[in-house]
């Protein structure tokens, strides 16, 4: 006789330890299980990667929201001190047309109270002499100098004429005459630069109208897929679909640039030619050399020793 119970509390553990199979599964799956493992563990990596691209992309954000609302402000605050200044030029030309105005009329009222002094002393005094004349004989003595005395010439009253401000002169179509003048301030710049497909090794100018190399590459631009990138390119801010269209593009003294035209699906974020092939149509100058861009390149016969500084590109 033997304790069944002490052994089927061994048999239970013996039967745990064999169905766990620690041993044989794990060696059988582990190689499977690494592979799905390592996708798992790709993928995690790949949305770190994003998620601090979008962290970037919000401090950029941040960043340059602060920074165009500055330049936002600045902005309008040119055209409020034009505003300004051309306001208090305007009512200063109010007020001195008011000072000239009122400065006539006081030379006019002046000169017409001394003919009513003279006139009201003419009057009293014939008025006092026909007093005086009680007698006929008297009176007809005396007769034909007082005639003589009303006919004296005083003069009539000037008309009122001149001494009212000229209102229509400062009001008609005053906010779009203030508003002509304001282009002379306000220069149109045809050609936009979007900073969002600019290479970090470019330097955009604060109102995006002109780019140069950077010494360095020293800017932190997020990698969004609009950006070009290690190509030292950049696009304007506004395309086009068709139609006909033509710039002029100042390339100052630079002596190393392309210019010209790009489809939207030219590629970003790898290197290519700037050719047609690539959707580019463009002219450059190299190393004293002037091509259009096409496929092979074709060099132009322009002399470099008077360089360019304008470009007219047409589409």
């Amino acid at each position: 006789m033997f304790n069944t119970s002490r052994y089927e509390k061994k048999k239970s553990i013996h039967l745990l330890y064999c169905d766990t199979l620690v041993v044989i599964l794990p060696t059988a799956h582990q190689g499977e299980l690494n592979t799905s493992l390592g996708k798992l563990l790709g993928k995690s990596r790949r949305f770190e990667k994003v998620t601090r691209i979008f962290e970037h992309a919000s401090q950029h954000n941040q960043s340059h929201a602060q920074q165009t609302e500055r330049q936002i402000k600045e902005e309008f605050e040119k055209l409020h001190q034009f505003l300004r200044e051309e306001e208090g030029a305007r009512l200063a030309r109010l007020r001195e047309e008011e000072e000239e105005r009122n400065r006539v009329m006081k030379e006019k009222r002046e000169r017409m109270g001394k003919e009513m002094e003279l006139l009201a002393k003419t009057i009293r005094e014939i008025e006092e002499e026909m007093k005086e004349d009680r007698d006929d004989i008297a009176f007809l003595q005396n007769y034909q100098e007082t005639v003589k005395r009303t006919w004296q010439s005083h003069g009539e009253p000037e008309e009122v004429c001149g001494p009212l401000i000229d209102v229509s002169k400062h009001l008609t179509n005053l906010r779009y005459t203030v508003w002509n003048d304001m282009l002379h301030i306000t220069p149109y710049t045809p050609v936009t630069l979007d900073p969002t497909t600019s290479c970090p090794s470019l330097v955009l100018s604060p109102g995006l109208t002109s780019v140069q190399l950077g010494k360095e590459r020293i800017q932190i631009q997020p990698a969004n897929p609009e950006r070009f990138d290690p190509i030292n390119c950049t696009l304007g801010w506004e395309g086009f679909s068709a139609g006909t269209h033509c710039w002029t593009v100042e390339v100052g003294e630079s002596s190393n640039w392309t210019v010209g035209v790009a489809s939207q699906s030219v590629r970003r974020r790898e290197e290519f030619e700037a050719c047609p092939e690539e959707g580019l149509w463009t002219l450059s100058l190299r190393n004293g050399t002037y091509r259009a861009m096409t496929t092979p390149c074709t060099t132009l016969p322009l002399d470099w020793s008077h360089p360019f500084h304008r470009i007219k590109v047409g589409q």
